[in-house]
């Protein structure tokens, strides 16, 4: 079990077959991008997975390498850290995509995760908004700006 962030241009990373990175796209990357190479276990061309080797000034050691995997439109990472999280915008950014986590937490260059939620509107407020007849109030978002690089 993990945590997978996702490179989609999707509204909700689910969805990244609907509006896909297609597999030519993110061979062309890796191809060009001297610091990713093809998986040597990855399927095939039509599904490639490709390994961060580290940046140019920093080689990581194999067990540190970090996993890029193509599926359903959108690219995956299991459990990133935040070198490998600044990687992950670096490729979006090269798509028109986004960085966004399981829960849809969005991850920007400048160090930011944002979560957007819902915030219920509690129990006794509708209850109260019920008797008193009057609508119930809408569901509203709350917005909370993290930071993942420090």
């Amino acid at each position: 079990m993990g945590y997978d962030l996702h490179i989609t241009r999707a509204e909700d990373w689910v969805e990244s077959a609907n509006q896909p990175i297609f597999p030519s796209e993110w061979l062309k990357c890796i191809n060009d991008d001297p610091e990713l190479c093809i998986d040597a276990n990855s399927p095939n061309d039509s599904e490639p997975w490709a390994v961060w080797r580290g940046s140019g000034q920093t080689v990581l050691n194999e067990d540190e390498q970090s996993l890029f995997l193509w599926n359903d439109g959108q690219i995956g990472v299991k459990n990133p850290d935040s070198a490998t999280i600044r990687k992950m915008v670096q490729i979006a950014a090269i798509f028109g995509a986004r960085v966004v986590g399981d829960d849809g937490e969005e991850h920007f260059q400048n160090g930011e995760l944002v979560v957007e939620r819902h915030v219920e509107t509690g129990l006794l407020a509708r209850l109260w908004a019920k008797c008193r007849n009057r609508s119930i109030p809408e569901r509203k978002f709350t917005r909370d700006v993290l930071r993942w690089d420090e």
